[in-house]
């Protein structure tokens, strides 16, 4: 990742607590647990317990998407769910919950146009609000093509010019 070098800079979402990065708050975003639409009767109504034991469509280990699912199922003292297909990528994802495969995180704004079309049926007992952000080291910030990297996100998410503040990464 960035903290390694492997990466410039990256997209990023969920809590930022690394001081060496200069963090750039995108915006909010909310998850939902989405589900395949023929399986409303499984979901309503469900308990905790209940949703852990669907299957799960995972992601792999290093993914935000994992320690997202295993910190809401953490909150209320279960394990996390087991997945029974892996994929890591959005779109395989949601037309795996879609398929009828199992049940997954996606975002609030996707899973309920999924929802209004029939697609997908969202469990409402979960929300998981989180921000994506656009990282990079912050002692590389200044190198040109890291600079007009963020000069160049700054813009496309109309943003303002940077706060003293933005250096330092917040959760």
């Amino acid at each position: 990742g960035v903290h390694s070098g492997e990466l410039d800079a990256s997209f990023y979402f969920g809590g930022v607590s690394s001081n060496e990065l200069l963090s750039v708050h995108l915006r909010p975003l909310i998850y939902r647990v989405a589900a395949p639409a023929d399986w409303a009767d499984r979901i309503d109504g469900a308990q905790w317990d209940e949703i852990s034991q669907l299957p799960w469509i995972g992601t792999p280990d290093i993914s935000t998407h994992t320690r997202l699912v295993a910190d809401l199922f953490a909150q209320r003292s279960l394990p996390p769910p087991n997945a029974s297909v892996q994929a890591d990528d959005e779109g395989v994802i949601i037309n795996l919950v879609i398929s009828g495969l199992g049940v997954a995180l996606i975002r609030d704004d996707v899973a309920r146009r999924l929802e209004r079309i029939g697609d997908v049926v969202i469990w409402t007992r979960a929300a998981i609000d989180t921000s994506l952000w656009f990282v990079c080291l912050e002692r590389r910030a200044n190198e040109p093509m890291i600079a007009a990297l963020l000069a160049m996100v700054r813009k496309s998410w109309k943003l303002e010019t940077p706060s003293i503040t933005e250096a330092l990464a917040t959760a």
